[in-house]
């Protein structure tokens, strides 16, 4: 079974007037059930040999919400961005949350505690 190929333009958010932190999220679950091969159902990628429907011209792909997030956390590749993802989780979020321009009230002191072991995690404490 091979991995699912796919690129950061395959999932793009325009920035385009109503595009809204819902969507970059919806970005990051597909991102997330993709590289963690639940795309797959018994083993079998039901998508594979389904022909792409639809390529993003270099306009789009250059004013994608995906493309500014990805300058804001200084990587330029698909798998850069995965592994900054899973290689600093804390810091990923932080910036995802600062993207997004979330903001807390009453504000957390911490923004992942795991103290009690990192299998026992607490967001935003």
């Amino acid at each position: 079974m091979s991995e699912p190929k796919a690129a950061a333009s395959d999932f793009l958010l325009l920035s385009e007037p109503g595009a809204t932190a819902t969507a970059f999220f919806v970005f990051f679950a597909s991102f997330c059930i993709i590289r963690g091969h639940k795309f797959f159902m018994h083993d079998v990628n039901l998508l594979e040999d389904q022909p792409i429907a639809w390529t993003p011209t270099p306009d789009v792909i250059e004013r994608s919400q995906l493309t500014k997030f990805m300058r804001q956390v200084d990587v330029s590749t698909w798998e850069e961005l995965y592994q900054y993802s899973i290689n600093d989780v804390e810091k990923f979020t932080e910036e995802v949350i600062k993207f997004l321009d979330i903001k807390f009230d009453p504000p957390y002191e911490k923004l992942l505690d795991t103290s009690d072991g990192i299998e026992f995690p607490k967001w935003f404490a």
